[in-house]
């Protein structure tokens, strides 16, 4: 029974912290689940921020209190709104499963749970030099602590129930923009979270982090009006991807492209500001990550400037990686749903649909995918490609699938739509 009230009370904590207060937003009409992700949005760059000082997390601590007790009437208000209510249901059902199976994966054990742990129990940012891969960002496992720290019972488990919550609210945000009958945008938001849940990578592992900012964006670019809200959303979640995996540096890039030909004008004021703080971000990435390191590297020997040049230019190898780059390719495209509907999709669009620049983007992010891919492991030692295709291609797709569920999703309901009208 105590494990129950843990599960109910660490979830409070979290519907009532990210439940976003209207103190973020002018417009009281905004819908619920824009309010959450902007919330969510604004809190993981204010967590980012404590990460770097040594009492970091007592000060989140009393953050977080304050928060909850601005939060609690406008909680018990959307208690009111059924997507809401099902929203909340759907993640307990999934932070009850996590609690009867709370178990790491490798990565989560050997990498993350060191650097959760390194904060969980008192240390600092300067700490994470003495652990294994100190070259990882370290925001998912500082996340993962302060909710692990601050539960009733302080298990570690507590502190991935955030992820869950977190991918819930960017597949609810897509539905949200929508009028439809409450029956079919059920149906549609649990057809998503069909095609792009699986529970592995709830053990401990980052990728769900990258998927869900990913997809938040996309979806506020499509469906966000405001252009200066947009500019500062895009700014923020850019800022939190690069520093949840090394990968984030280069799974940006499709964001910052779509942000900057969203204007009429590419050549502007704006988009210079945008492109210059985009650098200040990720200088600031870099000379954090050599405070830790010395110097800056991605995973392993692998991503040295000597041997990216190397690698790019050896062609002699180049037929068999990329039989085995698309082979491993085809097996993770099975592997998660999302990208056979994306295929779908791509061949077969809504007529509607084909004629928006959504289709085009989509299209070329998706080559983009498979290039970054390609370039990715051609410049990996060949003896071991297939085992490092193996064992991390699959997770890499996942995170760059958040650009398409969007692009998913406004297919399925216009076919819906044709089928039952």
């Amino acid at each position: 029974m105590i494990e129950f009230y843990n599960v109910i009370i660490s979830s409070l904590i979290i519907f009532l912290l990210f439940n976003g207060n209207l103190i973020f937003f002018k417009d009281i009409n905004i819908n619920v689940f824009k309010k959450i992700t902007i919330s969510i949005i604004i809190i993981l760059n204010i967590f980012l921020t404590f990460s770097f000082f040594s009492n970091g997390l007592t000060i989140l601590f009393y953050f977080v209190i304050f928060s909850i007790f601005i939060n609690l009437f406008n909680f018990v208000k959307n208690i009111k709104n059924f997507y809401f209510l099902y929203f909340l249901l759907f993640n307990l059902v999934i932070f009850v499963q996590i609690a009867v199976e709370p178990i790491l994966g490798w990565d989560g054990q050997a990498f993350w749970y060191p650097k959760a742990y390194n904060y969980f129990s008192g240390g600092s940012f300067d700490n994470l030099k003495e652990f294994t891969r100190a070259d990882y960002p370290h925001l998912g496992s500082y996340i993962w602590a302060f909710f692990w720290k601050y539960s009733l019972l302080k298990y570690e488990y507590v502190g991935r129930y955030i992820q869950i919550f977190i991918y819930l609210s960017s597949l609810f945000l897509i539905i949200s923009f929508n009028k439809n009958n409450i029956i079919r945008n059920i149906i549609i938001v649990y057809f998503l979270f069909f095609i792009s849940f699986d529970l592995n990578l709830f053990r401990g592992y980052q990728e769900y982090l990258i998927f869900s900012l990913i997809n938040i964006y996309v979806v506020l670019h499509y469906e966000d009006k405001n252009h200066f809200f947009l500019f500062l959303y895009t700014l923020l979640i850019i800022n939190i991807i690069i520093w949840v995996k090394n990968e984030g540096i280069i799974y940006i890039i499709p964001i910052i492209i779509l942000f900057i030909f969203r204007q009429k004008k590419i050549f502007n004021k704006k988009n210079f500001y945008f492109l210059v703080l985009c650098w200040i971000i990720l200088v600031f990435r870099l000379y954090m990550s050599v405070q830790l390191n010395g110097v800056f590297s991605f995973q392993d020997n692998s991503f040295t400037l000597s041997n990216i040049i190397r690698e790019s230019f050896n062609f002699s190898t180049i037929r068999t990686d990329l039989f085995l780059i698309i082979k491993h390719s085809i097996i993770t495209y099975f592997k998660y749903p999302i990208w056979i509907f994306l295929f779908i999709f791509l061949i077969f669009p809504d007529k509607e649909i084909k004629s928006k620049k959504l289709y085009k983007n989509t299209l070329y992010i998706f080559v983009f995918s498979l290039l970054i891919n390609i370039f990715i492991f051609h410049i990996q030692d060949s003896a071991i490609l297939e085992w490092q295709l193996s064992t991390a291609l699959d997770r890499l797709n996942f995170m760059l699938s958040g650009y398409f569920i969007y692009f998913i999703y406004r297919n399925v309901d216009k076919y819906f739509s044709k089928i039952t009208n």
